[in-house]
């Protein structure tokens, strides 16, 4: 499954990755992963390896459709909906 990250209001992907397993891996934060991860809503990140990390422009994605949201552009996915398979 490869994932598509974006920030509301940047008008841009941050990047996109692939999901590389199904449960949590504590085994593999690293220094930049200095966030706090406790609270009632929150659990540990899943694995993924990043394919790209860029500033992605909503424009150069016009093409990419998503199956799960009625064909609608990615761009326009809500939060944690599957984009791409």
């Amino acid at each position: 499954m490869v994932l598509v990250f974006s920030v509301q209001g940047s008008g841009h992907f941050q990047g996109y990755a692939r999901l590389t397993g199904d449960k949590p891996d504590c085994k593999t934060g690293t220094a930049d992963q200095s966030f706090d991860m406790s609270g009632p809503n929150l659990s540990p990140p899943l694995p993924v390896e990043w394919i790209k990390r860029a500033n992605i422009p909503f424009q150069a994605t016009r093409h990419l459709l998503n199956p799960y949201n009625d064909n609608r552009r990615v761009q326009t996915s809500r939060d944690g909906q599957v984009i791409l398979t």
